[in-house]
């Protein structure tokens, strides 16, 4: 459990690599063990990205070598191999980009996202969801 980490405000922006900005919720400042040193990452918190990820910034302020060809890194005299996780089930959920309020036995349209586990799925194409009630009186669907 992480104590006394709380999100502050932060104007730092944050691209994806095709250049689209991902908004953010704010920066904190995490710490965290790795093979007994105590460590720690500031990092941008944000809705659109599923998993911690250490910067370039990081890195080399922790004087990391990375080892593409044997797939490893090295920081403080070790040695980490990078692992794959390997193939992962498909994820996939729709979520709405602000709150809407949609009155009883009508529709509307609202906008939303798609969020995948991964770019890399197999069959990213073709899914649907089926009409369906999340509590009595309130049908939903995409498809």
């Amino acid at each position: 459990m992480v104590k006394n980490c709380r999100l502050e405000e932060s104007q730092e922006e944050l691209y994806a690599a095709n250049g689209t900005r991902i908004a953010t919720l704010g920066a904190i400042t995490i710490p965290f063990m790795l093979d007994g040193m105590k460590l720690e990452a500031e990092a941008l918190v944000t809705e659109h990205v599923m998993e911690p990820m250490l910067g370039i910034d990081w890195l080399k302020a922790h004087d990391c070598q990375m080892n593409f060809s044997d797939d490893t890194v090295s920081m403080k005299d070790k040695v980490y191999h990078l692992t794959s996780r390997g193939p992962m089930g498909a994820c996939r959920r729709i979520v709405a980009v602000r709150t809407e309020t949609i009155p009883a036995w009508s529709q509307g349209t609202v906008e939303g996202r798609v969020e995948l586990s991964s770019l890399q799925e197999a069959d990213t194409k073709g899914w649907c969801t089926e009409i369906g009630e999340i509590r009595p009186g309130c049908a939903w669907h995409v498809w």
